[in-house]
């Protein structure tokens, strides 16, 4: 006998996952995007990408392990940090910058709130694409 369920799941946590996936399939392409082209930009975005899901200790570990020193973790950090302007007025990919900042230093309070407005603006590029 075969029992079937129905799973409900909002939009949110679908958001959510895509999200999580979203960062480790970014982080892969960046990280091989540098193996083949060795361009310090992408070195640079995988560690943004990075950045986004896990603290700082392993931000700078991930740093050493491709060999660069803390002068190079601080001038990452410093360029996720340098996101001033109004997180309305960003690209997405900036106000992702700035969230992640706010997260790496531990302000919570910032962090969702700029996720809300990255998932709301997400939301809304997805109704008028559905249109």
């Amino acid at each position: 006998r075969h029992n079937s369920q129905v799973m409900e799941v909002d939009f949110q946590t679908v958001l959510d996952v895509a999200f999580v996936v979203s960062i480790f399939t970014l982080t892969s392409f960046f990280l091989r995007a540098y193996e083949l082209n060795g361009n310090p930009e992408s070195l640079k975005s995988y560690f943004f990408v990075v950045s986004a899901e896990e603290d700082i200790t392993t931000l700078r570990n991930e740093v050493h392990k491709m060999g660069l020193d803390d002068e190079y973790f601080e001038n990452v950090m410093g360029e996720i940090g340098d996101s001033k302007d109004d997180v309305r007025e960003m690209t997405i990919f900036a106000m992702l910058q700035r969230a992640v900042y706010n997260k790496m230093n531990k302000d919570m309070t910032d962090y969702d709130k700029r996720m809300d407005i990255i998932l709301a603006e997400i939301k809304d590029e997805f109704r008028d694409q559905a249109i």
